[in-house]
Formats: C-alpha cells, sequence, structure tokens
C-alpha cells in the first residue's frame, strides 16, 4: 500500500510538472532572440532523409511555409528562403519549422515544432562553433486524417509566438525594418 501511495505522490508531481512546461510555453526564452537581425526560413518533414526539391515537398509544406513567409513579411522581420536570395545574409539565424507525421493505429498525428537555430561557441573552447536551439516551441494535431487546416493554424500561432518573442527583445528593429520595407 505504501508503494502504491509513493507511485501515486510521484506521478502526480511528474505530470504536473510537465504540465507546467508545457504552460510556459516559450516564457523566458525571448532573451534568446535578442540582436537576431534576421532569419533564413525553413520549412521541413521530420524523419526525411534528405533534402527535398522544390516539386518533391508535399502541398502541406508549401503552404505552411507560405504562411509563415507572409507573417515575417508583414512583422517586417528581415528574411530569406532560398540560398539564392539576393536577400540572403549568411549571419542571420535559422528559423525552421518541422512537421513529422507519425502515423497511429487509428489516429494519424502531424507533431509540429518551430525553432530558431544559432551559431554559438563554447565557452570552454571557443574554437568549436556549431548551430543550437536557442528558441523552441511546438505541439501536436491529431485527428482520423491529418488536418491541413488545423496544422496551419497550429504553426500561424507557433510563428505568432516567435514574433511577439522577438519583437519583445528587438524593438529598434521592428521600426527600422518597416522604414526599408516602405523604401523598397
Amino acid at each position: 500500500m505504501i508503494r502504491i501511495l509513493l507511485g501515486a505522490v510521484l506521478l502526480s508531481l511528474a505530470s504536473s510538472t510537465i504540465l507546467a512546461q508545457s504552460e510556459a510555453g516559450t516564457a523566458g526564452q525571448e532573451g534568446n532572440l535578442r540582436g537576431v537581425t534576421g532569419v533564413r526560413l525553413r520549412v521541413i518533414l521530420g524523419h526525411y532523409p534528405h533534402r527535398m526539391e522544390e516539386a518533391q515537398k508535399p502541398e502541406i509544406l508549401k503552404l505552411v511555409e507560405a504562411d509563415a513567409t507572409a507573417k515575417l513579411e508583414k512583422a517586417g522581420i528581415p528574411f530569406y528562403v532560398s540560398p539564392s536570395d539576393p536577400k540572403r545574409n549568411p549571419s542571420y539565424a535559422f528559423l525552421v519549422i518541422t512537421l513529422t507525421m507519425n502515423e497511429g493505429t487509428d489516429l494519424k498525428e502531424i507533431e509540429t515544432e518551430v525553432k530558431l537555430l544559432q551559431s554559438v561557441r563554447l565557452s570552454r573552447d571557443p574554437s568549436i562553433e556549431f548551430l543550437a536551439a536557442s528558441w523552441l516551441t511546438g505541439g501536436s494535431v491529431i485527428g482520423p486524417k491529418q488536418n491541413l487546416k488545423a496544422t496551419r493554424e497550429q504553426v500561424s500561432d507557433l510563428i505568432d509566438g516567435f514574433i511577439k518573442d522577438y519583437f519583445s527583445v528587438n524593438p529598434k528593429q521592428s521600426a527600422t525594418s518597416t522604414d526599408k520595407a516602405k523604401k523598397n
């Protein structure tokens, strides 16, 4: 009986910790966006072994990319999508949207993740540089069929969260990028 009671207490503590983490969302990560001058947008299919050509991309990736592009453009955050884009800037961080489609027995799930990858150096050895996720959020859509509309809405909400966090620590960037957009 004591083991069962102890197990129940530990389980309730663990579940409340998981709930608190999911409710927190991106809280506290916005400081990691300070000084980011722009992003390279990538929309990818999770668990896919290699980069897809544009013609191979599923329709959902194309729609999500178009939605994210429109949101970043409207917000005035400098970005580029293609390496051949004239707006390309090698100092930009990577904003990666990953859609992972998991199929269960009778339900399909699409996991969504939006993360910002930035180049970082180790303090113990500055010669070691790599990309690390400095801002991350995600969710999932579950249904009898892959729900395109719900997935697009969820990713849209996640991008809105990124934009909000971005401008909370880069307020001058907002005015500068809007002025540049009006001049062009």
